[in-house]
Parts: structure tokens; C-alpha cells; sequence
């Protein structure tokens, strides 16, 4: 498994001590997952408007019919 898809994971209950390097770390990792769900909302924003776009252009070309 390549690193870039290994994401680390702390427990902040039971180790209240910062690590700033390893906090650093888990920071990066979130912000990715969050970048992510970001693109993959805009992707689907997108073709949803892409969908509508389409079906109302259909649907005017059917008034003409």
C-alpha cells in the first residue's frame, strides 16, 4: 500500500499529550479527506447542473416539435 494512502490516527482521550510533529501529521491528513469531499461535492454539483442543462434544453426542443 503506497504511504500517500496511509493516514495516522490518534486517540486524544486517552494520550491528552501534544505531539506536534505526529499532530501535524493527522492535521494534513484531515485537511485531505476534507479537499476531497470538497471536489467530489463540486464534481457532483456540476453534473447535476450539467443534467438539468441537458433536460431543459430537451424539453424546449419538444415545445417546437
Amino acid at each position: 500500500m503506497p504511504s500517500a494512502q496511509i493516514l495516522p490516527v490518534k486517540n486524544y482521550v486517552s494520550e491528552p499529550n501534544l505531539k506536534i510533529a505526529l499532530d501535524i501529521l493527522i492535521m494534513k491528513a484531515l485537511k485531505r479527506c476534507i479537499d476531497f469531499a470538497d471536489d467530489f461535492m463540486d464534481e457532483q454539483l456540476l453534473r447535476i447542473a450539467a443534467e438539468e442543462k441537458k433536460s431543459d434544453t430537451e424539453n424546449q426542443i419538444k415545445k417546437f416539435d
